[in-house]
């Protein structure tokens, strides 16, 4: 790549970039159907985007790591399944991974 280093699986921070997505893809989630409940569709729609972009990235990551769809599929199973139930019970960690994903561009 011109005036850009290659990504590789050897990069570091590379897995925890997958793993931030992978949150972020749950949280931006979250927070549309927070809109959605709200009656905010403009709101809403902004973040059932951020959730695609954030899958992307996650997709993009995951291939560069190596991983199968079945593999991504899996994590992103975990991901949901462990992040929802903390979002949903710690309001903080919520608000935490928001800001995070903020910084990472991703909400």
């Amino acid at each position: 790549m011109i005036g850009r280093a290659e990504v590789t699986a050897a990069t570091p921070g590379v897995r925890e970039a997958y793993e931030a997505t992978l949150r972020c893809f749950t949280a931006n989630i979250m927070a549309s159907l927070e809109r959605r409940d709200a009656g905010d569709t403009a709101g809403k729609a902004k973040y059932e985007a951020n959730a695609k972009r954030s899958f992307d990235g996650a997709l993009k990551l995951g291939r560069i790591l190596g991983y199968s769809n079945r593999q991504m599929n899996h994590d992103f199973d975990v991901a949901e399944t462990a992040d929802v139930t903390s979002m949903f019970k710690d309001r903080a960690y919520f608000l935490r991974v928001v800001g995070d994903c903020k910084g990472l561009g991703l909400m």
